[in-house]
This record gives C-alpha cells, structure tokens and sequence, in this order.
C-alpha cells in the first residue's frame, strides 16, 4: 500500500549517459538550471555579488555581557573578512533595533558608519583589495525583541535563564553579523554571566575566568569553534544547570539541564544520544563534524528546539518525567534528539547557499531520524508513520494552497522528507545510500566554500554517482 502511495507522487528518475553534466542537461531541458556551488569569488547570484553581501567572513569573535535584569546585551563584534571584489570601501551588515556605540579597524581607529534600515554600513579607511583581508570591531547595546531572550522566574521559583539563536527569528537583533545564509565562519565567544550562572556556545569550552565587578562577581566563559560553520549556527545560552556528560566515540557529549534535574531524567531524554551519534557515522561513514556536542534544555522556547551548529537547544517542556515516558508511543524526544544530530551534517557540515535550498538538507535529515526509529521500533511501524505523514501533506494541501515560505520550518522539514522518501523508493536503498555519502563526502572534503550547497549541487552528485539525472524529482519539491 505504501508503494502504491508513493506511485502517485513519483516523477521517473532520467538515466542519463556517463559524462553528462548538468550543463549538458540544461541545455536540452526546459526547466531553468538551479545554482550550481562555488567559490565566492566565481558566483554569479545576487547573494554572492555584493548586492546583499560584500565580503566572505573568515573568523568572528564575539564578546557579550549579559544583563539578566535589564533584559540587556552588551557585546563586542569582531569581524575579519575576504574581499570579494577589487575596491571594496564599505561592509554592510545586519543590526536591527540596537545601539551602536563604535566601530573600529583591526588596529582600533575609528571608522564611519551609518543606519540603514536594520542594515549597518561602515565606512573602511582604505579600500580592500579582492582576496584580502581586513577587520571591523563594533561595540553594541542591545534589548532584542526578537531572536534573543532573558527570563528570571519561573513561576516562584527564582530560575534566571537566557538564549539566543539565529533560527527562527535571526540574529540581527542581538548580534551585528551577516543574518542571512551562505556563509560559513569560525567562531569565538566569550559569554559573561552572573557568577550563580553558568554559558554555553559552539565549540569547545576554553578556560572559565572568574572576574570582579560591582556588587557580584562575573564569569566569563570563552568557547571556540575552530571548524567554519553557518552564521545563522551561531547560538548561546545561560542558566543554572545541571551538567551530565558522555561520549559516543571521540565525540564529548553534555546535556544541561534545570537545576535540580537528577541524572535518571537526564537519561530518559537524552539517554540515546551517543547510539544515534554512532548509528549516523555508520550510515554516513562520516564522523560526527564536531568533537564537542552539547544540548540544553530551557523553557519558553519559540519552538520546540533551535538548532545551533555543535549546540542545540530543547525546550524543557520535552524533559521525560516516567508519565511521559509510559505514554508517549513514539518517544518523541529521542525524535526531537535524532533529528537535531542529524542536521549537524545536513544544515551545518552541508548548509545551504540560500534559503531556498535548505528544504532538501531537512529531507535528508529526516530520512535519517527515521532510519534510526526503523532501526528501534521496526520498519512496519515506521512505514506506517510515513503514510500518516503523507495523508497529513494532501489533508493540508486540501485545506489551504499556501505559499511554501508561509509554512513552519516543521511542516516544510515533513514536506521535504516526502519529497526525498519519492526519490529514494525511485533510486532503491542502495544508490540512495551509495549517493548520500558520496554528496556528503565530496563536499565535506573540498573546500570551505564547496561546503556550502543547493540542490542542484545533489543533482549533481546523482549524475557522478550513478548517472541519474534526479532533476524531476528536485522540481517536484
């Protein structure tokens, strides 16, 4: 029945001669190529032009002050940067709704700038030369509407907690950066909190250093993440934890938790973190991008997780008392876990050029959520989820017509998943599998700019891999 479902759906894979390229196919097909990645300097798209960016990031360092009470950040931007054209005189970056108090040069002189909208133009003293770098500091007052969020009680209890991300809400309230995808960045940040609370980012967790200032001390907690990731992967947070820690491989795992949280429920939520780790370095053959993972559980979260690069933050509502446990058939928070891990390689080791294409990344991440759900709940069960899934999309789609951009990133991620469950009963399990790892492989071990796809990129693939041309079905989406 499921394969007869799946029919319906189906647009038939073209088998295409060895040798084809996607270039061959455009020029004898009527749908209009998708973008091909590359370079930065060798792009052609508006994105890559200077008409929404004018530079490459290299390194960002980030120092922020958070002020729990006055629901306030005070922070430190430095951003290093490529040129991406011959005399580029000016930086335009994101900076909604925020003081700017300076900026500055990488050698502390002052340098102009002005508002545009919630776009920050800064003025560079000498124009940069293309391949060349060059750095901007700009100091900041913010209180964010949006993106970042503090909290002091919760309910009675006295629970001082902060976060932010760069989904769904971006980053450019909270941080002056480039809030928009494409982009891919070492990172250091340094967290400064109250000394009752303690910080959390991407990366690894450095030295913590306890500083005095006023009536309370301050710690400072410095995190460095030496692998590029996407700007919008940039997350933080603070509270009063209760830290538990594993490993899956090399890999450290650490879950922070309310505090108060004993170690038997940080095992039914988190419990099998480092088995889905392992079980997708099996299926990927490719090891978990970072060695550091660390997972968070607050309260209030805009939506039930925000997916940072080597940190995700979990919604305390998910934490499994034993009730939760005994009812929940599906186990939602090993979902809610695997389908996180898996976005580190499909959202953040492979991440979209645009925003357009990160439809497929969540396709192919949920296909390995449910893959590990066949594996511990048995494929009957799982194939009945998926026809669920399907009747969900046509009941929706019945309901309303809407525009895919108008759709929860939930909903387009379940969306995507069908997309790409069509296309792999096409393909068969074996050249699906064959061409995942090969479209992971080869862009995890090219260049930091070949890291960052489109879906015709996996098109690609497909005609290298197994001389497929899987246009169709990426239309189809």
């Amino acid at each position: 029945a499921l394969l007869a479902a799946l029919a319906l759906f189906v647009c038939a894979c073209v088998f295409v001669p060895p040798g084809t390229t996607t270039g061959d196919l455009a020029a004898v097909s009527d749908e209009p190529p998708l973008v091909l990645s590359a370079p930065p300097a060798t792009r052609g798209d508006a994105g890559w032009s200077g008409a929404s960016r004018d530079a490459d990031l290299a390194h960002v360092v980030i120092d922020l002050s958070l002020d729990l009470e006055a629901r306030r950040v005070i922070g430190e931007v430095a951003l290093t940067f490529e040129a991406l054209r011959d005399g580029t005189e000016e930086i335009g970056l994101h900076a909604a709704d925020m003081e700017i108090r300076e900026v500055q040069d990488g050698m502390g002189q002052a340098l102009a700038f002005r508002r545009q909208g919630d776009r920050l133009r800064v003025t560079l003293d000498a124009p940069v030369a293309k391949g060349d770098q060059a750095t901007v500091v700009t100091r900041f007052t913010a209180v964010p509407k949006r993106g970042f969020q503090t909290s002091l009680m919760a309910g009675d209890v006295f629970a001082p907690q902060a976060f932010g991300a760069g989904e769904p809400d971006g980053l450019r309230w909270w941080l002056p950066l480039w809030d928009q995808p494409g982009d891919l960045t070492s990172v250091d940040t340094t967290v400064r909190v109250r000394d009752d609370l303690s910080a959390i980012a991407n990366g690894v967790l450095v030295e913590v250093d306890t500083e005095m200032g006023g009536a309370r001390s301050e710690e400072a907690y410095p995190w460095r993440q030496q692998t590029p990731i996407p700007v919008r992967a940039i997350a933080v947070a603070a509270g009063r934890f209760e830290t538990f820690a594993s490993e899956a491989g090399s890999t450290e795992l650490y879950f922070h938790l309310p505090a108060g949280t004993d170690e038997v429920s940080a095992q039914r939520t988190f419990g099998e973190t480092a088995a889905l780790v392992t079980y997708l370095e099996l299926r990927l053959d490719r090891p978990f991008p970072f060695p550091r993972y660390d997972q968070a559980a607050l309260r209030d979260l805009p939506q039930r997780t925000l997916d940072g690069a080597s940190l995700t933050l979990l919604d305390d509502d998910e934490l499994v008392s034993v009730e939760d446990e005994l009812d929940d058939l599906r186990e939602r928070p090993r979902r809610i876990v695997a389908r996180s891990l898996a976005r580190k390689w499909f959202g953040v080791w492979l991440a979209p050029l645009e925003e357009r294409h990160r439809w497929l990344l969540d396709g192919l991440a949920m296909q390995l959520e449910l893959d590990y759900e066949a594996r511990v709940r048995g494929e009957p069960e799982v194939a009945l989820e998926w026809e669920e899934l399907r009747e969900k999309i046509v009941r929706r789609s019945r309901e309303s017509v809407a525009a895919v951009d108008e759709l929860s990133r939930e909903e387009r991620a379940e969306r995507a998943g069908w997309a790409v469950r069509v296309l792999r009963t096409r393909l068969g399990e074996e050249s699906y599998l064959a061409l995942v790892r090969e479209f992971v492989r080869a862009d995890a071990e090219g260049t930091v700019a070949r890291r960052v796809v489109t879906a015709e990129d996996f098109r690609r693939a497909a005609l290298d891999t197994l001389g497929v041309d899987v246009g169709p079905e990426l239309a189809q989406w």
